[in-house]
């Protein structure tokens, strides 16, 4: 097994729960473990997840938390959906806002949301 920096990252893969776990956020809360994931988000897992994980209206759980400026992720906490706060701090460019209201994306993530609140 490679060491160094050309070695293999696990994290980098999308197929792993770690690569998973910088999109859709930690399966433990312990300040460790976040600790660990900032390490993997700024050792080659933000790269990964911009070629391999896209959606419109959606950023990765690890973006927010290591990549945007805390007025921004502050700001954001106001809106009632993701797609909103995207588009209003003007992290979406033309394309992806036009798909976000072509795909009523903001109506979806807002329904998503109700039934959270509902269970």
């Amino acid at each position: 097994m490679l060491r160094g920096p050309g070695a293999y990252r696990y994290w980098t893969n999308p197929c792993s729960s770690d690569f998973r776990e910088l999109v859709f956020g930690p399966v433990d809360e312990s300040p460790n473990h976040i600790r660990l994931l900032r390490n993997r988000w700024h050792d080659g897992g933000e790269n990964a997840v911009h070629q391999h994980y896209w959606e419109a209206g959606r950023r990765a759980w690890a973006w927010w938390r290591f990549s945007c400026p805390l007025r921004e992720r502050r700001m954001a906490l106001k809106f009632r959906a993701e797609a909103e706060a995207i588009i209003a701090l003007g992290f979406a460019d033309e394309e992806e806002r036009a798909q976000i209201a072509a795909e009523g994306i903001i109506e979806q993530q807002l329904a998503e949301a109700r039934r959270a609140e509902e269970r």
